[in-house]
């Protein structure tokens, strides 16, 4: 059993001592993009460098359809890898806020979770939805729950277990963690892989179970399926910044 499998599933008080982030052996993936397989194949991890690629929404209702899966929706942004991204109604509406490009897609919802928005420079922010300033011009955008961990402190989480996609800040702002995993974790657990595996003082849940799902245009990196969703995050090639005049 890997360390960072029995940090998951363990329920004793010294099984959750803090696990030094060097311990996750990630491998390049693609220019700002590392890969690494956690939990004994039970769940997939991406170290992103948000100076070099950049977090895009695509959303199913632009392809005129109210879901679909994630690998339908990847190729549409040339996406190198993509996941779940926030929650929807029946319908296939989305609940939340999503920003992409800088372009606003759907609105703040007032309720309890939290946002995490990139900006221009690569510099990503996890806040409560109360905290979040509208007046604000993110590049990326999307508003889920609950929160993990808050300045590096596990939230108290409800004790649900099921398939989970996340996202975490490390201590460089400009460098996020994608989780998706295949089998069913606990919120706790999963709030302690961030904070004590791979050090991220920031996460925050994304809409999970049968949603979770992952697509990768690489080798090497076996794709999650799920269900019908309504969005996906897609992580593309950061485009150059523009040449300043003469």
């Amino acid at each position: 059993m890997s360390v960072l499998f029995a940090l998951l599933y363990a329920t004793t008080a010294s099984s959750q001592a803090a696990l030094p982030a060097t311990q996750v052996e990630f491998r390049d993936l693609a220019p700002g993009v590392r890969h690494a397989t956690l939990l004994d194949g039970g769940a997939e991890a991406f170290e992103l460098d948000l100076t070099r690629v950049a977090l895009q929404v695509v959303e199913s209702r632009g392809q005129g359809r109210p879901t679909a899966v994630v690998a339908d929706l990847a190729p549409a942004a040339k996406a190198l890898v993509a996941v779940n991204g926030g929650y929807f109604d029946e319908r296939g509406r989305p609940l939340g806020l999503l920003v992409s490009r800088g372009k606003l897609l759907n609105r703040l919802r007032r309720t309890d979770w939290g946002v995490f928005s990139v900006d221009e420079t690569g510099r990503a922010e996890l806040v409560h939805t109360r905290d979040y300033r509208t007046t604000t011009s993110p590049e990326f955008a999307v508003q889920a729950g609950p929160r993990l961990v808050v300045d590096g402190q596990i939230l108290k989480l409800k004790p649900q277990w099921d398939r989970r996609t996340a996202i975490g800040i490390t201590t460089d702002p400009h460098r996020v963690v994608i989780i998706v995993t295949r089998t069913a974790v606990s919120l706790d657990a999963l709030a302690h892989l961030f904070k004590d595996g791979l050090g991220c003082p920031f996460a925050l849940n994304l809409d999970g179970g049968s949603s979770t799902q992952l697509w990768a245009d690489a080798g090497g990196v076996t794709a999650i399926p799920g269900f019908a969703v309504a969005n996906a995050v897609a992580v593309v090639p950061r485009a150059p910044a523009p040449a300043s005049a003469p």
